[in-house]
């Protein structure tokens, strides 16, 4: 099967924002991604033709959201304070309750991707050792699988996984990026 005959392309400009990056798409249209307005990172999600923005993590200095399933919950990282955006938390949030993660033994997690069953993929790092793991969380029986990667890098991420549980991904050694 070929590429579809036509393609249906639209600008996704959040309101009096000076830069707007859209980060996931659903099948049903739905979109996450991050504005910036007067300089603040904002987080939001978008449908039919509608912008909405996170609402705030209590504590958190940023919400960065990377994922969205088609039910609508939006997979992110937090950061725990605006003096050290890269010590943070996994979240997602489902409505507007958040649910925070953190990969035992490193100091940062960041979800990357939900699928529909709620399997979820990110990477947890520790940004002093300049290591980390990509993993899979399985959310109904609260565990991690590391994902194991044979390219070299020290930056390993679980971008998203699909219904049929495949994971795509990168790892950077800060030259070269491969996917997987």
């Amino acid at each position: 099967a070929g590429p579809p005959a036509a393609y249906a392309i639209a600008d996704v400009d959040y309101p009096a924002a000076s830069d707007t990056e859209v980060r996931a798409l659903t099948d049903n249209g739905r979109l996450t991604g991050l504005a910036t307005l007067a300089g603040v990172p904002t987080p939001f999600t978008y449908a039919s033709g509608a912008f909405a923005t996170l609402p705030g993590g209590s504590g958190f200095a940023e919400v960065s959201p990377w994922g969205i399933s088609g039910g609508g919950t939006v997979v992110g990282g937090a950061s725990d304070s605006a003096v050290s955006p890269t010590a943070g938390s996994g979240f997602t949030l489902t409505g507007s309750t958040y649910s925070l993660l953190a990969r035992p033994g490193w100091p940062v997690t960041e979800v990357r991707g939900v699928n529909a069953a709620g399997t979820l993929v990110g990477y947890a790092f520790d940004p002093g050792a300049s290591t980390s793991v990509a993993f899979l969380y399985d959310s109904a029986t609260a565990t991690y699988t590391d994902i194991a990667i044979a390219a070299p890098g020290w930056r390993k991420i679980a971008h998203t996984i699909n219904t049929a549980g495949q994971i795509v991904g990168s790892v950077d050694d800060g030259k070269t990026a491969y996917g997987f």
